[in-house]
């Protein structure tokens, strides 16, 4: 009876044994199970976060191309949602905070994640000015059109500007054809053109000569562009020159008629007007009358498609 009680014993603690050692097992089995699991969970979130932030940076991305060719009044309180593939979208706000600064804001969603970018731009509306150029400007009077008996307008002139508007000049040259590009200077001394915001492009200079007169258009001039009409008085030119080169010059030669430019300059350069009539109020010197809607038509055709250019630009927030 004994041997018979030790064996029963024996059997019950060999039983207890193997179940201890199953429930180990199980116990094993479910920790591995739930760091599987885990590790699973980390590395979705992982890759959700690059996703957002993806999301995120797109949506910047669009949010600032959304502005620089906007009008800048239908973004201070603009809100839009698009979507960025793969199952992630974006939430893209701007708000102007000065008045010339914007803060763009994107919130890029991917699964149960968020990812934030927020950028402050400092920008120029370079359709504001009757003259832009990253140079100097000298002996000019800017006036808006069509007042005539206006005061010189001090606000017209942006000089010393720190950034140009960039321009496809390949796409310029082929607008400009077949026959309003010049691969060498143009001399303009008649009726140049009556065709409005038509594009000349010109490889070298322009110069505005004798009897040249109500002329109309966009000219391109990868040179100087020279006003020397002395005898013509109110010689007058409708449209906008753009000097994309750095280092070129607009000059207006000594006369002492005016001479007048309806629409806008926008040069990489200087601009100086004639002095021959600094001692009198206008005599002699370069009238620009600004005419924004002139100007905004040739900044369609900048590489952003519209008026505003960057002039500075700092992260505000990453998370």
């Amino acid at each position: 009876m004994s041997v018979i009680n030790k064996l029963k014993k024996q059997d019950g603690a060999a039983l207890l044994s193997v179940m201890l050692f199953l429930l180990m097992l199980g116990m094993l089995g479910l920790s591995m199970a739930t760091l599987v699991v885990s590790d699973a969970q980390v590395e979705t979130l992982h890759a959700d976060k690059l996703r957002s932030f993806y999301a995120a940076q797109s949506g910047l991305e669009y949010g600032i191309k959304r502005f620089l060719t906007s009008n800048v009044q239908h973004l201070r309180n603009w809100r839009e949602r698009i979507s960025t593939g793969g199952g992630t979208y974006c939430v893209v706000r701007a708000r102007i905070v000065g008045g010339n600064e914007v803060q763009i804001e994107a919130l890029g969603y991917a699964g149960k994640t968020m990812s934030r970018l927020q950028k402050k731009i400092e920008f120029i509306d370079v359709s504001r000015y009757a003259v832009y150029a990253t140079g100097k400007v000298e002996y000019v009077v800017a006036k808006e059109w069509p007042y005539f008996f206006h005061h010189h307008n001090a606000g017209l002139i942006y000089q010393n500007a720190p950034v140009m508007p960039l321009f496809d000049l390949d796409k310029l040259r082929e607008l400009a054809k077949p026959n309003r590009y010049y691969p060498g200077d143009l001399v303009v001394n008649h009726f140049f053109t009556f065709s409005p915001r038509r594009i000349t492009f010109v490889e070298g200079n322009i110069y505005f000569v004798s009897w040249n007169w109500f002329n109309f258009g966009h000219f391109v001039s990868m040179g100087d562009v020279v006003f020397s009409s002395a005898w013509l008085p109110f010689s007058t030119t409708f449209g906008t020159v753009l000097q994309p080169s750095r280092g070129r010059r607009f000059i207006s030669k000594k006369s002492i008629f005016n001479r007048s430019f309806v629409g806008g300059i926008i040069t990489n350069g200087d601009v100086i007007g004639s002095s021959n009539g600094a001692k009198f109020p206008y005599a002699g010197k370069l009238v620009v009358f600004h005419h924004r809607n002139t100007i905004l038509h040739l900044l369609r055709y900048s590489l952003n498609g519209g008026p505003f250019v960057i002039a500075k630009s700092r992260w505000d927030q990453i998370r």
